[in-house]
């Protein structure tokens, strides 16, 4: 998809840069009326099934999860996208706090190859304590 932008309606002096953004008629103007028609379907259609993704949506029309199919294919979603960009909501709804999984640990027991024994001294020199181990 090409993006054409209009740089007449601002310019900035002091840096000497154009910027220009695509505002929703601008993209709206390169697709066709009944593509753009199409589209707005496709985004109700979304909107009615509590803002499924537009891959979920696809993969039920795929699969005639509706009993009056309607007339959309994966290009009006894509178009959807293209015209409104990403749809905030469903960008939200994906996103959520996962409980983290609890793991059983397995206790590996360990066999004593020897037995190990630590002798400690305790000595006072000029009122100073140390501490001698062996």
């Amino acid at each position: 998809m090409t993006v054409q932008l209009d740089t007449d309606n601002y310019h900035d002096s002091k840096n000497q840069y154009d910027i220009a953004l695509p505002t929703v008629m601008d993209n709206k103007r390169m697709f066709s009326a009944k593509q753009v028609k199409q589209t707005d379907q496709a985004v109700e259609l979304q909107e009615r099934l509590r803002r499924a993704s537009a891959s979920d949506v696809i993969k039920m029309i795929k699969n005639n999860a509706f009993l009056s199919s309607p007339n959309l294919s994966h290009a009006d979603f894509a178009r959807a996208v293209d015209i409104y960009g990403p749809s905030v909501a469903t960008t939200k709804g994906k996103t959520r706090a996962m409980p983290t999984k609890s793991h059983a640990y397995e206790y590996i027991e360990r066999t004593i190859l020897a037995s190990q024994m630590l002798h400690i001294d305790v000595f006072f020199v000029s009122g100073m304590s140390y501490l001698a181990v062996k």
